[in-house]
C-alpha cells in the first residue's frame, strides 16, 4: 500500500492508526453489548489518557492539590459507561474519553468552587482571573473591557447577555473578551 508523496514510515503509521482505530470500534462493540471484560480492557487501555486529561486539567483551572484527582478518574469512568452510547465515530475512541475526562474535570472543579467560592477566591492568588485579582486589575482595562469583565466574571453574565447589552455580534464580544483576558495575564504576571 503506498501514497504518492507519502514514506514508508507514514505509510505504516496510517495503516497503524487504521487497525488501532478498527480495534477500538470493537472494543466499543463489546462493551455497549455488555462484556465486562471488554469494559476492563477499556479502562486498562484508556486509563491513562484519562489520568493524564484530568491531571492537566486540574493544573490549568485550578488548585490540583485541592480536588481529588482521584474521585474524579473514577468519575470519567462512570459517566463513559452512562455516555459511551453517544461516541458517533466521528473522532477517535481516545479523543471522545479525552473529552468526558475534559467536562468531568471542568465540572468538578465549578462545583467545588460553588461549595467553597471564599476560600477560592483567597487562596488561589496564581490565577490571573480570580475575581480578587480581577478587581485589582480592572482599572488598567479599558470601559468597555471594563464592562465586559465585571459584568462576565464578577456578575456572572453570560456573553450571549452581554452582546445584547452592548448592541454587538456574539463574535465580537468573544474577541473583546479574549483581548481583555490577554491585557490581564499579562499585566498580572508581569506584576509577578
Amino acid at each position: 500500500m503506498s501514497f504518492e508523496g507519502d514514506s514508508d514510515e507514514l505509510v505504516k503509521e496510517r495503516v497503524g492508526d487504521s487497525i488501532r482505530d478498527e480495534e477500538d470500534i470493537r472494543l466499543w462493540e463489546r462493551c455497549m453489548a455488555g462484556d465486562r471484560e471488554s469494559w476492563e480492557t477499556l479502562v486498562d487501555r484508556f486509563g491513562r489518557l484519562v489520568c493524564k486529561t484530568v491531571l492537566d486539567t486540574l493544573k490549568q483551572f485550578s488548585n490540583p492539590s485541592e480536588i481529588d484527582w482521584k474521585d474524579i478518574y473514577q468519575d470519567v469512568f462512570l459517566k463513559l459507561k452512562q455516555k459511551l452510547h453517544q461516541w458517533k465515530r466521528k473522532s477517535t475512541l481516545a479523543t471522545y474519553i479525552r473529552a468526558v475526562a475534559y467536562h468531568a474535570t471542568i465540572d468538578r472543579i465549578r462545583k467545588q468552587k460553588a461549595v467553597h467560592p471564599e476560600t477560592n477566591a483567597a487562596t488561589d492568588r496564581a490565577d490571573p482571573l480570580n475575581p480578587m485579582i480581577v478587581k485589582e486589575l480592572l482599572d488598567l482595562l479599558t470601559p468597555g473591557e471594563y464592562l465586559l469583565i465585571s459584568l462576565h466574571f464578577l456578575e456572572g453574565w453570560s456573553l450571549q447577555e452581554i452582546a445584547g447589552l452592548l448592541r454587538k455580534e456574539i463574535g465580537a464580544v468573544y474577541t473583546m473578551k479574549a483581548r481583555a483576558l490577554a491585557k490581564l495575564r499579562k499585566i498580572h504576571l508581569a506584576d509577578g
